[in-house]
């Protein structure tokens, strides 16, 4: 049949315990990534890490934005680092463009040497991907609460509700 949503429809989304899984794996990355970049963009910010220059080599445009990458080189002219983006933004780059940059140990980009604020997109996704965990912990606590009717760590129910044939439960101890 004729559909609007361009296919939408066909695709099948995981259900379940697979699905909490992926968003589970997911904001755990997502902590990761934000744990090992929030370091190196602290530094530039900050202005601390390897003087040196970003010498242009390639522009690559996409969905959010042109990212320059190319090498790093010490003031000397020995270039240390090769294939590294420059993680800011500098207007009138082109190819073979020199410019001042801070080599802070980033695992894939230098920072432009007056700072950088990527660390506040560091910590926002840090921030997102904790609050991720948290949702999907809190959803499975929930639904394992609710699984007997009662709260979490609550008595199974009695062998009458279960069907088992009249069986009873024991009689509670009376003290006096």
């Amino acid at each position: 049949m004729f559909s609007m949503s361009w296919g939408s429809g066909s695709r099948r989304r995981p259900a379940g315990p697979v699905a909490n899984v992926m968003t589970l794996v997911g904001g755990i990355a997502l902590v990761v990534f934000m744990g090992v970049s929030i370091g190196p963009a602290l530094s530039a910010a900050q202005g601390h890490g390897t003087r040196g220059y970003f010498v242009a080599q390639a522009e690559s445009c996409g969905r959010h934005g042109c990212t320059w990458s190319g090498k790093f080189r010490l003031p000397d002219g020995q270039v240390t680092r090769g294939g590294v983006n420059f993680d800011g933004g500098y207007s009138g780059m082109h190819v073979g463009s020199v410019v001042p940059a801070l080599d802070t140990g980033d695992f894939s980009g230098v920072f432009p040497r007056h700072g950088s604020d990527d660390w506040i997109t560091d910590l926002a996704a840090g921030f997102f991907g904790i609050g991720v965990i948290g949702r999907t912990i809190w959803a499975w606590a929930k639904r394992r609460r609710g699984a007997f009717g009662g709260p979490a760590g609550s008595e199974y129910p009695s062998a009458d509700a279960t069907g088992s044939g009249g069986a009873s439960s024991p009689a509670p101890m009376v003290t006096p």
